[in-house]
């Protein structure tokens, strides 16, 4: 920023050197932000596990396995919480039914 107190415009060199600096900062800040998530989602996933363990242990679990992708539908046998119709991963009826 000293070019513009200089009173010229800066080179494409610098301009280039400027931009190579703030595409650098910004990768280092989305590598951090990436890590974060990972560990949010590491934590988040073991916190799943527990409860989904705990549920079935109390027979509060309904699973299914989708007859398309054989993806496992847990959900709490909870009042209020609906029974999914349809599989969250490929959206077909989890019934087995073809779909038009």
């Amino acid at each position: 920023m000293s070019m513009a107190r200089e009173g010229r415009k800066p080179t494409i060199k610098e301009l280039k050197g400027m931009l190579d600096e703030v595409i650098e900062n910004q990768t280092t800040v989305i590598e951090q932000q990436n890590q974060m998530l990972r560990v949010c989602f590491h934590e988040i996933d073991k916190l799943n596990m527990v409860v989904i363990r705990m549920l079935d242990k109390q027979g509060l679990l309904d699973s299914k396995n989708c007859p398309h992708c054989d993806f496992t539908v847990n959900t709490p046998l909870l009042e209020g919480i609906d029974l999914p119709t349809e599989c969250p991963a490929c959206q077909k009826d989890l019934a087995g039914g073809e779909e038009e």
